[in-house]
């Protein structure tokens, strides 16, 4: 025969070595308002992850186990940013930076630069005298520049949407050598331009 006995459970309060700086223990709130038995720092391990320990503000009171803590959750989160930037492509980014390098290239000089990039506000990359819409596109691969005459219809219809009666096509090879495209009926207007002064 087996006798069963029942003991009460006593939600005891173990206090973690800082119960003499902390808020939260039996010292400031006394056994009955102490938040020790669910804190994280306790030595009871209740396994809760709520984290009790409370100073006074303007404290520098130094906790060891808890700047440990906090320590190495920011390094996890350092070496996660650190993974997710070296899977990023290299080549890709390298081809962005050299794009970038090839727009400005372009708004040297004549050219203003729109306020922002032409796929924002889809009015080109650059805007020359408020008449002419320049978009750039980098043709790294090429050393001969080839025209996509779908490109050079998107800027036009970017330019005529935003007020400008042409639209031009600047395009860079792998040299960094800058070919203008254009349509024959925008060059028609430029000449117009031209001969009309």
């Amino acid at each position: 025969m087996q006798l069963l006995i029942e003991v009460p459970l006593i939600d005891a309060v173990y206090p973690c070595e800082m119960s003499s700086e902390c808020l939260s223990s039996p010292a400031h709130k006394g056994e009955g308002g102490s938040l020790c038995s669910s804190c994280v720092w306790s030595p009871n391990g209740s396994g809760d992850t709520r984290d009790n320990f409370r100073v006074p503000k303007g404290s520098r009171v130094k906790f060891a186990r808890k700047e440990e803590a906090d320590y190495a959750e920011r390094r996890a989160k350092v070496a996660a940013k650190r993974t997710v930037k070296s899977a990023k492509s290299k080549p890709k980014a390298r081809i962005g930076r050299r794009a970038a390098l090839a727009e400005k290239r372009s708004e040297r000089g004549l050219i203003k630069s729109t306020r922002n990039s032409g796929r924002t506000n889809r009015d080109g990359d650059h805007n020359f005298a408020d008449k002419i819409s320049l978009d750039t596109k980098l043709q790294t691969g090429n050393l001969n520049p080839v025209v996509n005459l779908a490109d050079l219809a998107k800027i036009q219809a970017d330019a005529r949407r935003v007020g400008n009666p042409i639209g031009v096509l600047v395009l860079r090879n792998k040299n960094n050598v800058g070919v203008v495209a254009i349509s024959e009926a925008d060059w028609r207007t430029i000449l117009d331009w031209l001969s009309t002064g």
